[in-house]
């Protein structure tokens, strides 16, 4: 956990990771992410297209760290994000996992929410899904505007955010990476999804997060 956030404020505290630059969730966006490199690709990524169904525990992924609840407290804040494992998943799948907690004023840019790292320790290791063609999950929740995050790059820049609402049903939603080109998906340090920008108690669940 320590060596997360330490890991996460040199991303967070230092660039303008502000959720309003972030498109809506039904336009995409190229973004401005760390230009792709000639330096070596990631470790190429397993052949599991699911990363994570939530079926056999609240942090269970295919590889990689699992998923891992952060607040910002790195970056001065206190900001605090819980997980767990609930029934009742996307597609009536066995369960899901919800992640609640508050965001807080102190940071300069207030983040909390559930993390993933593919390879290695959190956000040195680079895994190669270049040739994966998209992300998709399921989201549901309190009808709140929450943020998507994938960060990538030999270099820490500005991640890969994508907006969508968690509403009170079950709804897809998928990314096409190639609308996503300038950022390097040759070496994806990891990925998040969680709360930004205005303050408050929240509550969202996730799940079928697949990239295919």
């Amino acid at each position: 956990a320590a060596v997360l956030v330490l890991s996460l404020s040199g991303v967070l505290g230092d660039q303008p990771a502000n959720a309003d630059d972030a498109p809506p969730a039904e336009m995409g966006s190229t973004g401005t992410g760390t230009p792709v490199s000639d330096a070596p690709a990631g470790v190429p990524a397993p052949a599991a297209t699911v990363l994570a169904d939530f079926a056999s525990g609240p942090d269970r992924a295919a590889y990689g760290t699992g998923m891992v609840a952060a607040g910002d407290q790195a970056q001065g804040g206190s900001s605090t994000a819980t997980q767990r494992l609930v029934e009742d998943g996307a597609a009536g799948s066995a369960g899901a996992l919800e992640v609640t907690g508050e965001l807080r004023p102190g940071a300069q840019y207030p983040f909390a929410g559930t993390f993933f790292f593919p390879e290695g320790t959190p956000m040195e290791g680079l895994m190669d899904y270049s040739s994966r063609k998209s992300l998709s999950f399921h989201a549901r929740g309190d009808g709140r505007r929450y943020t998507l995050m994938v960060f990538t790059g030999t270099t820490m820049g500005i991640p890969l955010m994508y907006n969508f609402e968690a509403g009170p049903e079950w709804r897809r939603y998928e990314l096409e990476l190639a609308d996503f080109s300038a950022h390097d998906f040759k070496r994806v340090r990891g990925m998040a999804f969680g709360a930004m920008g205005e303050t408050g108690p929240f509550q969202f669940q996730v799940d079928d997060i697949r990239l295919e």
